[in-house]
């Protein structure tokens, strides 16, 4: 967390610097220094193998079946340490994190919603939404249309430090 952290002091420097001078202080630097270091650390410790060094494995009480999924063995993992506990137990005897099991038909969930959204999300963008003005002439566009009609004629410019366009007609 400490990166997004810092990510968010960077963007927020940059857009006050606008408004005066801004400069960093002397901590600034070891702060970066310090996320660096937690991000490569990060990336070169195993999860896996550090929980195991830390506490062994909880015992099950049946082994494992290989080929079939861990909900109907009544199996869940914990997000925090990467154990396989019975689904009955909420938390890791390892970690102390509080755990659920999966529910039941997520991907059957997941690709209903997916579906929904597009089929909104195309009407959204065919139908109507701006009516643009020019020269006396109103003609009702979509939002793609009037952007790229609006963009071919350098009506839009792209604002320096900002992550979104803004809109800037000439008079």
């Amino acid at each position: 967390m400490a990166e997004i952290f810092l990510a968010g002091v960077l963007v927020s420097f940059v857009k006050l610097m606008a408004y005066g001078d801004i400069g960093i202080g002397s901590s600034f630097i070891p702060w970066c220094l310090f996320c660096l270091v937690q991000l490569r650390a990060f990336q070169c410790v195993d999860r896996r193998w550090l929980w195991d060094d830390i506490a062994p494995q909880p015992a099950l009480a049946q082994p494992l079946t290989p080929g079939i999924t861990g909900i109907r063995q009544s199996l869940r993992s914990c997000a925090c340490c990467t154990a396989i506990l019975p689904a009955e137990s909420l938390v890791c005897p390892r970690c102390h994190t509080k755990g659920y099991v999966r529910r039941k038909n997520s991907l059957q969930w997941t690709l209903a919603l997916l579906f929904t959204s597009i089929m909104l999300y195309l009407p959204a963008n065919i139908l109507p939404i701006m009516i643009t003005d020019l020269l006396g002439r109103k003609c009702r566009r979509p939002f793609w249309l009037a952007w790229f009609c609006c963009g071919a004629r350098g009506l839009i410019r792209w604002r320096r430090l900002s992550f979104s366009p803004v809109l800037w007609c000439r008079r």
